[in-house]
């Protein structure tokens, strides 16, 4: 699967919490102002815009990563894979 961004790196092969198979891709897109963003593209459904900058409005690739970190501990914490 492709979405057309400038760049992506290659999908993550992933489920989703029906058991269907679904793709998890990273990359950059231009937003509706033209800047370049981070993004992130769960499946067929809607692109993710993360900002890499600090800020209080928008969602930042540094959150994204410290909760993905703080899930998985939780996570394996209580057995799940």
């Amino acid at each position: 699967m492709t979405r057309g961004w400038p760049y992506e790196r290659r999908p993550i092969k992933a489920t989703d919490a029906t058991g269907r198979d679904v793709e998890v891709v990273v990359g950059f897109v231009h937003d509706h102002e033209g800047r370049l963003r981070l993004a992130l593209g769960i499946g067929d459904g809607p692109t993710a815009l993360l900002s890499v900058g600090f800020g209080l409005k928008t969602a930042t690739a540094i959150e994204l990563m410290s909760q993905l970190h703080y899930a998985i501990g939780d996570l394996l914490k209580r057995g799940g894979s």
